[in-house]
């Protein structure tokens, strides 16, 4: 319930539920002249209060209920953001797991293949090359250990030649 005065100071509107209301109190209201009390009973007041009090509690009542819903609704949000997080952070574990198990492989092949290589030619193979395509600090060592095979391998060569050329040269 809500008064209004209106441009004639004799004239006051109430507007609003009425429901409730005493008819009594509100017809007071609505006539009284100013400076004027007003004229109801008790009854009438307490059923005007008690009609107001009921409006504004079903008032709060939706507003508690709305406030609830929406909050429930923002956890919900906030729940499956949470989720999407905990899949998002999920793959990009996987995935880097994955990215270091394949780098460790071959990293792990490659050093492999310059220590068969390595071995090979200690045994006495001199035609062995380390056959890695890299160019990190593995690829170098190959290139290295390649180029190390190549020139013992044309040393050995060399010093074949010269001992068949002495040998050869003794015989006459």
């Amino acid at each position: 319930l809500s008064v209004h005065q209106t441009h004639s100071p004799d004239v006051v509107v109430a507007t609003g539920p009425w429901q409730g209301a005493s008819r009594p109190l509100a017809d007071a209201i609505v006539t009284r002249s100013e400076g004027l009390a007003i004229g109801v009973t008790a009854a009438d007041w307490d059923g005007a209060y008690n009609s107001a009090k009921t409006v504004a509690d079903r008032s709060a009542g939706l507003i508690r209920q709305d406030l609830i819903a929406q909050s429930n609704a923002a956890a919900q949000r906030a729940s499956n953001l949470a989720g999407i997080n905990s899949v998002v952070l999920m793959l990009g574990l996987l995935l880097g797991i994955t990215i270091a198990v394949l780098l460790a492989r071959r990293i792990a092949n490659n050093l492999g293949a310059v220590a068969r290589a390595a071995e090979r030619l200690g045994d006495g193979d001199l035609t062995q090359r380390a056959e890695v395509r890299s160019s990190d600090e593995i690829g170098a060592l190959s290139k290295a250990f390649n180029s190390m095979a190549e020139r013992l391998q044309a040393l050995v060569k060399q010093s074949s030649g010269g001992a068949q050329g002495i040998s050869t040269a003794t015989a006459e």
